[in-house]
């Protein structure tokens, strides 16, 4: 079976603006605080640990610095409300954020519990679906593409944004997606989604995501490679587990490696510190940004 290799990093590859990059993390952020559909950046709501105070969110506006009026936030009204983004302009930027997995600790809120659960067990749903389905090339994540699916189609949604976007890159404004978490495989689908529409308006000039799960196999991955090339970044916290999610066949072997190779992992049941240790060793041999995929099904 056919298997994308990550690209070797060159002198001539262009490195991210890292400003740029630490404002859209912040607008990842707000991106949490999200909790209906509407204009009023004020109603964004604390979630810790991302958002743990009131004082946190409104410094995180103030670095991503939405000009007044350009605030849109949605939440899908479908699927226990467990899909989000927050758009906004500043400047030269429209910038395009979508909500990660809703943290656990917020299931201590008897009210969130409930789409607390049907967000994680979303993450779940790893198989392959046909990305045509969903205007998307290849074979996509199965849950992750209902989640672009009732952000783009429901009212107050994406598709609702389209003429604005349009308006804003006759002005010259640039498009910037980006997200943490499954908000960062969200923003890879919308980014495509939206270079699919074949509109030079609604191409994002550039992608950034933050600790973002696999979206596809390797036809998505390598067409998104070839129409971002240039102007995606993937950034990831060394040795977190959450980007090499859905596992590849290398992520099994790195886990039976650390396991095979440690005193911990030989005892019955144990899953203890030098395992993990192992296992994290074993990782960084794993290609960081590869496709999962079998016979379209994991």
């Amino acid at each position: 079976m056919a298997r994308a290799t990550a690209p070797i990093l060159t002198a001539t590859m262009p490195t991210a603006d890292f400003e740029e990059a630490r404002r859209l993390l912040c607008a990842c952020n707000l991106a949490y605080g999200v909790a209906a559909t509407g204009g009023d950046p004020e109603a964004l709501a604390i979630v810790p640990p991302v958002l743990p105070s009131r004082e946190v969110l409104e410094d995180m506006r103030a670095a991503v610095g939405f000009a007044r009026g350009s605030f849109h936030a949605h939440q899908s009204p479908v699927r226990a409300g467990i899909d989000a983004f927050a758009y906004g302009e500043s400047g030269e930027l429209a910038i395009l954020a979508f909500r990660g997995t809703l943290p656990v600790r917020l299931a201590t809120d008897p009210e969130r519990i409930d789409q607390i659960v049907a967000d994680w067990l979303n993450n779940a749903r790893v198989h392959l679906v046909d990305g045509q389905t969903f205007g998307l090339p290849g074979f996509v994540h199965r849950g992750y593409a209902d989640s672009l699916e009732a952000l783009w189609s429901s009212a107050g949604g994406l598709a609702e944004l389209l003429p604005t976007l349009r308006a804003l890159a006759a002005n010259g404004r640039r498009l910037l997606i980006t997200g943490h978490s499954k908000g960062g495989a969200l923003a890879q689908l919308a980014a495509l989604r939206l270079a699919a529409i074949g509109d030079t308006g609604l191409m994002p000039a550039a992608v950034h995501t933050f600790a973002a799960p696999r979206a596809g196999n390797h036809v998505f991955a390598q067409t998104f490679d070839r129409t971002f090339a240039d102007r995606a970044w993937r950034f990831e916290f060394q040795n977190d587990l959450v980007p090499h999610l859905p596992p590849t066949e290398g992520v099994w072997f790195a886990l039976q490696s650390a396991l095979a190779g440690t005193a911990a992992g030989r005892e019955p049941g144990a899953l203890g510190g030098w395992t993990w240790a192992g296992f994290k060793s074993k990782l960084d041999a794993v290609g960081r940004i590869g496709t999962y995929e079998s016979a379209g099904c994991l």
